[in-house]
C-alpha cells in the first residue's frame, strides 16, 4: 500500500471538517487514511502528520487505554461497535461510535459526552429538543409517545397532537410508518430496556411528502435522569446518504465494466454512459488532449449532447471554461453558464454546466438546459467517474506502452541486423580498399580511405542505437533547428539558405539528427549549400502546411538508392545510410520522407506533418 492515502479534495475535506463529531479512517494495518480537524484536535496532531501515519505511532497517547481496546477489537470483530470512555488529554469522555469497512479497515466517530446546558438563562430542554433539525421522541414505559418535536411531525407527516400520548402500536395508522416498521420500533425499544444500550440504531422506510421512498435512521438510548424505562429517539433522514451510497457502490461496480474496455475510446464511451445511466448526467462528453496539436477534442459524448449541442467542439490552448479547468486541474460548476465571461459559445443552450479534469488527460463536461441543475453531491460524484476513467486510461496506457516496446524491440533488431550487414560487406571492403592503398597508393589516398571507413562507422552506429520513438515534443523553429545541424558537423558545412521557414511540435534530438543526417548527406555529395523551406496542402479543404523540404546541389542519389524501399548498401553506402537514418527519425514522428532529383541537385520532401505552423514574413 502508498505510504501516503490519495489526497482528498479540498471540498470533501471542507464537509470532513464541518461536522459535529470527530472522524477516523483506519486501514486495515492501522493507517490513518482519513481524518477531520475535530479529530486531529482531540489527537493533539496536525491532520497533515496523521494523514497517512500508523495510529500508535502518531498519537501514542492512545496506546492502552480503552480507546485503543475497543479499536482492536472491532478490527477483530468486524462487527460495530459503540461504548463511553474518558480522554485526559482533553478532559473530556467521549460517546464512540466504530464502523467495520469493506476494506478491512474501522471507522471511527467521537462525540463530547460531557457537553450540558449552561446554568442560569440558558435555554430550557424543550428549547433545545425544537432547535434541533433531526426529529426526536421519546416513549415512556406504557409504551406512549411523550415528547416530540416539530421535525418529527414533518418526517412522519403528522401533527403534534396526533402523535403525543399516541401508543406505539398505533404508529402505523397515525402515521406514514408500515406495520413492519412499527414492530422493528418496538424491538429496538425494548433492546435499550433490556440491554441497556447507549447507542443502538435501527432503520425504517418511509415515504417522503410525494410518495418517493425514502429512509429514515433511529438512534435510541435510555433517557436519563427520568423513571425506567422511558426511551428517547433521535429520527434523521437518511434518503440522500442512501442513495448517494447506493450510487457510490454502483459507479465503483461500473468500474469493472470500464476496465474492460479495449481502447480509449471504448473506455470514454462507456464512462459517459455510465454517467447517463446512474448520474443522471444526459447531457455530458469527455474530451482528451491530443498532444501534437496542443487541444481539447471530443472523444465520446451522450446523444444528448449531440442533440442539444450538435456539432462538439474542440478547445485550443486557453480557449473557454473547459480550458481553464483542465489547466488549473480544478472543478468548474456554473449553476447558469452563461453569466460567466469566458463561456465559449456566448449562445449555448446550455444553462448548468459541470466540468471536472480526468487529471492530466482531459475532461468530464456535463451539462442541462435548466439554470441550477447540479449541487454538492453531483460534483462529488462526477469526481469520483473522472477518477475511476482516468484509472483505465492510466492501464491502457501501461498496456500500450508494453506494447510498444515490444514492437521497438523488434525493430532494434531489425536495426541490428542491418548494423551486421555493414560489418560484414561495406566496411570490410572499405578496410581492403585501406590495405591496397598501403600497398600501392600514397599515404594521403590512406588516409582518406581511413576517414571514410571513420564516417561510416559513426553512420552505422546512429543508425543502430538511436531510439526507436520520439520523446516530449516541444516547440521548435526548422531554420534555427537546420543550422544547429550544421553547425554540429565535424568536416565544412554547406551554406544554409531559409527560403521560408516555419515552426513545429517535435522531438529536439530526432529532429536535430534528422537534419544532421541530410546535411552529411550532402557534404558526402559535395553540396555547397542547402535550402529550406515549407509546403502548402493542396487536397485539404483548409489551407494549411502539412511539410517541409531540404534541397541541396550536390551529386544526384542514384535511384536504386534514393526509390523506396531505400537501398542503403547501394552506391557510396554512407549516402544511402544518411538517408536511411533521415528516413527512419522522420517516421518516428509520424512523418514521410521521399528524395527526388531536381535540376541542380537533391531535394528531400518531409511530410504529414500536422503540427506545422508559417513563420510570418
Amino acid at each position: 500500500m502508498p505510504e501516503h492515502p490519495p489526497a482528498r479534495s479540498t471540498r470533501f475535506s471542507a464537509l470532513l471538517d464541518r461536522m459535529t463529531e470527530g472522524f477516523l479512517a483506519i486501514d486495515d494495518e492501522w493507517r490513518i487514511v482519513e481524518c477531520n480537524a475535530h479529530a486531529a484536535t482531540v489527537l493533539g496532531a496536525d491532520r497533515a502528520d496523521l494523514l497517512g501515519a500508523e495510529l500508535w505511532t502518531a498519537a501514542p497517547n492512545v496506546v492502552e487505554t480503552t480507546f485503543a481496546e475497543q479499536y482492536q477489537q472491532a478490527m477483530a470483530d468486524r462487527e460495530p461497535t459503540a461504548f463511553e470512555a474518558f480522554w485526559p488529554q482533553t478532559e473530556t469522555s467521549y460517546r464512540v461510535r466504530i464502523y467495520p469497512t469493506d476494506g478491512g479497515g474501522i471507522e471511527v466517530f467521537l462525540r463530547d459526552a460531557d457537553a450540558s446546558l449552561p446554568a442560569g438563562d440558558g435555554p430550557r430542554p424543550a428549547t433545545v429538543v425544537e432547535a434541533v433539525t433531526d426529529g426526536v421522541l421519546a416513549v415512556d414505559a406504557d409504551d406512549r409517545i411523550v415528547l416530540v418535536n416539530e421535525a418529527l411531525t414533518g418526517l412522519l407527516d403528522a401533527g403534534r397532537s396526533t402523535l403525543l400520548n399516541t401508543s406505539l402500536d398505533a404508529l402505523s395508522t397515525a402515521t406514514k410508518l408500515t406495520d413492519d416498521d412499527v414492530r422493528s420500533l418496538r424491538a429496538a425499544i425494548e433492546h435499550v430496556r433490556n440491554a441497556g444500550a447507549e447507542d443502538h440504531r435501527i432503520q425504517l422506510s418511509v415515504p417522503d411528502t410525494e410518495g418517493r421512498p425514502g429512509a429514515v435512521e433511529v438512534r435510541l438510548s435510555p433517557l436519563p435522569g427520568t423513571e425506567a424505562d422511558r426511551v428517547a429517539a433521535v429520527v434523521r433522514d437518511v434518503t440522500e446518504r442512501r442513495d448517494r451510497e447506493r450510487v457510490v457502490r454502483s459507479l465503483h461496480a461500473a468500474t469493472r465494466e470500464l476496465f474492460r474496455a479495449e481502447d480509449t475510446i471504448d473506455a470514454c464511451a462507456a464512462a459517459v454512459h455510465t454517467g447517463a445511466d446512474l448520474l443522471d448526467l444526459q447531457i455530458s462528453g469527455i474530451w482528451l488532449l491530443d498532444e501534437e496539436r496542443n487541444r481539447l477534442e471530443p472523444v465520446a459524448a451522450t446523444a444528448g449532447a449531440h442533440d442539444t449541442v450538435g456539432g462538439l467542439p474542440v478547445f485550443g490552448d486557453g480557449e473557454g471554461l473547459a480550458w481553464r479547468a483542465y489547466q488549473r486541474d480544478d472543478v468548474i460548476h456554473f449553476d447558469d453558464v452563461t453569466d460567466s465571461e469566458d463561456v465559449y459559445n456566448p449562445d449555448t443552450p446550455i444553462r448548468s454546466e459541470l466540468i471536472v479534469p480526468i487529471g492530466n488527460r482531459g475532461v468530464l463536461m456535463a451539462g442541462d438546459t435548466e439554470p441550477g441543475q447540479f449541487d454538492e453531491t453531483d460534483v462529488e460524484l462526477a469526481e469520483i467517474l473522472a477518477a475511476n476513467t482516468e484509472a483505465v486510461l492510466d492501464r491502457l496506457e501501461r498496456e500500450q506502452l508494453l506494447e510498444d516496446r515490444a514492437t521497438e524491440l523488434e525493430r532494434q533488431n531489425e536495426r541490428l541486423a542491418s548494423l551486421e550487414g555493414v560489418l560484414s560487406g561495406p566496411i570490410s571492403a572499405t578496410l581492403d580498399d585501406v590495405e591496397a592503398t598501403f600497398e600501392s597508393g600514397t599515404i594521403e589516398e590512406a588516409h582518406d580511405a581511413v576517414d571514410r571507413t571513420r564516417r561510416l562507422v559513426d553512420v552505422a552506429g546512429t543508425y543502430a542505437n538511436r531510439p526507436d520513438a520520439t520523446g516530449a515534443r516541444t516547440g521548435l523553429t526548422l531554420g534555427e533547428t537546420l543550422e544547429a545541424a550544421a553547425a554540429e558537423t565535424e568536416r565544412k558545412a554547406p551554406t544554409v539558405v531559409v527560403s521560408r521557414d516555419g515552426t513545429l511540435r517535435a522531438d529536439h534530438e530526432h529532429l536535430l539528427e534528422l537534419f544532421g543526417a541530410l546535411v552529411r548527406n550532402a557534404i558526402e555529395r559535395d553540396a555547397g549549400a542547402v535550402s529550406l523551406g515549407v509546403l502548402q496542402a493542396t487536397r485539404s479543404r483548409v489551407r494549411r502546411l502539412s511539410g517541409f523540404y531540404v534541397e541541396d546541389d550536390g551529386d544526384v542519389i542514384p535511384r536504386r538508392v534514393r526509390d523506396p524501399p531505400f537501398d542503403p548498401y547501394a552506391g557510396d553506402v554512407t549516402v544511402g545510410l544518411e538517408l536511411e537514418l533521415a528516413r527512419l527519425l522522420a517516421r518516428d514522428h509520424g512523418w514521410e520522407l521521399t528524395a527526388d532529383p531536381t535540376q541542380h541537385g537533391m531535394r528531400f520532401e518531409i511530410t504529414d506533418v500536422t503540427t506545422l505552423s508559417p513563420t510570418k514574413e
